[in-house]
C-alpha cells in the first residue's frame, strides 16, 4: 500500500504519514487516498515521512499540543508547491481531519452511507485553514430496539456498516438500549 505500483510519478502530490505511523494514521492516509480518487480520479502515493517532505501533498501529523479529538487542516505554499497539513491531538483526531478533508472535497457522510458527487473534478490541494474540536466529549448513537425497521432486524453486517460511519461523522460512541 505504501508506494503502490499504481502510484503516480515521484514529483506528483503525495500523502505523507509519520515514520512510525499508527494504524489509525495509516487508515486516515488510505481514506484520504480513496476519497481523492473517487472525487478526482487521481491516485496519490502514500509514503512514510522524511525531512523536507513533501514538495507538494498532504502531510499527517499527531501533535500532543492539541486536545484529544482536536484537529486542523492548514494549507501552505502555492501552485505546485502547496502542502496541506492535517494535524490532530491523537491518531483518531487525525482520522477526523481526513474525513473533514473529504467533506471539503464535496463528499457527504450519513449514517446510512457516503454520498459522492457523480462528476469528477480536477485534483488540486484545497486552500484550507480549519481548526475544530468537539463541543461534547461523548457523541454518538443509541439505537432503540422497539421499531419494525430498527436494530432488532439488523444483522452483523448492518451493525458493522453503521459503526463504520460513526468516525466519519466524528462520533465516538454507540450505546445499546436494553
Amino acid at each position: 500500500i505504501l508506494g503502490s505500483c499504481l502510484s503516480p510519478a515521484d514529483n506528483s502530490p503525495k500523502i505523507v504519514v509519520p515514520g512510525k505511523a499508527s494504524d489509525n494514521e495509516l487508515f486516515a492516509a488510505k481514506e484520504i487516498r480513496k476519497y481523492i480518487y473517487l472525487r478526482t480520479g487521481e491516485l496519490l502515493r502514500i509514503e512514510k515521512g522524511k525531512k523536507g517532505e513533501p514538495g507538494s501533498g498532504i502531510v499527517l501529523k499527531t501533535d500532543t499540543g492539541y486536545g484529544e479529538e482536536e484537529f486542523s487542516l492548514t494549507t501552505t505554499g502555492s501552485g505546485d508547491g502547496k502542502v496541506l497539513e492535517i494535524r490532530g491531538g491523537t491518531p483518531v483526531a487525525v482520522l477526523y481531519g481526513a474525513y473533514e478533508l473529504a467533506e471539503q472535497l464535496g463528499i457527504r457522510f450519513y449514517l446510512d452511507g457516503d454520498v459522492i458527487p457523480d462528476k469528477q473534478v480536477p485534483f488540486d490541494i484545497p486552500l484550507l485553514n480549519i481548526h475544530k474540536k468537539p463541543l461534547f466529549a461523548t457523541r454518538g448513537i443509541q439505537p432503540f430496539h422497539d421499531f419494525p425497521e430498527g436494530p432488532d432486524w439488523w444483522d452483523k453486517q448492518d451493525y458493522k456498516a453503521i459503526i463504520a460511519q460513526l468516525p466519519k461523522l466524528k462520533m465516538n460512541f454507540i450505546g445499546f438500549h436494553t
